[in-house]
């Protein structure tokens, strides 16, 4: 399944809401517990509970999301048992406009070609609904970066100083709060890499 979408948000907003797990919780109704396993400087794995929408059902789930480069990223999890994959593609077209192309693959074999018209109608309306959801959020942080606004800092205090022009560049991972809601169980590098 594709979905095309354009806003007014530059292609670094829309990736760092992407990014950003601590909205997970409080903006999207399909999102309760989550953990980070991992994270690095362009991917994240970490392990979700979700509600899917309409019936309601709560399954946990996988989630390994990685930057591919400036402008694609791709995310697997597991659904039903079902491997799913997101590529999500996002461009600037604009100063402060972006289109987004998101493209949903289900990995059905086996009985699980049963679930395919289920699939197709729940990440039909997820997507609709997740998106609705993050809308206000994008646009928002585009116009407080105007203002020259700064993570856990916030606006300048004289009113000369809350002007930016500047591109928004995304800088991963996000930094987040000490009393984070995104909790990280730290693993080092060195610790997952198989030696011989």
């Amino acid at each position: 399944m594709i979905f095309n979408k354009e806003i007014n948000c530059s292609a670094s907003v829309a990736f760092w809401n992407y990014w950003d797990q601590e909205h997970l919780e409080h903006i999207h109704d399909g999102y309760e517990k989550f953990q980070i396993i991992y994270e690095d400087k362009d991917l994240i794995f970490s392990v979700r509970e979700v509600i899917l929408p309409l019936i309601r059902l709560k399954i946990t789930t996988p989630i390994f999301m990685k930057q591919l480069d400036k402008n694609n990223l791709i995310a697997f999890g597991i659904i039903f048992g079902v491997l799913s994959e997101t590529k999500v593609f996002i461009n600037d077209i604009g100063h402060d406009k972006c289109s987004i192309k998101v493209i949903y693959k289900f990995y059905l074999n086996g009985w699980k070609k049963l679930l395919r018209p289920l699939l197709k109608y729940l990440t039909k309306k997820w997507f609709q609904k997740v998106w609705e959801e993050d809308f206000v959020l994008k646009t928002r942080r585009q116009k407080v970066l105007k203002y020259n606004f700064k993570d856990f800092v916030g606006l300048p205090k004289k009113i000369n100083d809350r002007i930016n022009n500047d591109e928004y560049i995304l800088k991963l991972p996000l930094a987040r709060p000490k009393n984070s809601l995104a909790p990280l169980i730290k693993i080092k590098r060195e610790d997952i890499e198989f030696k011989n």
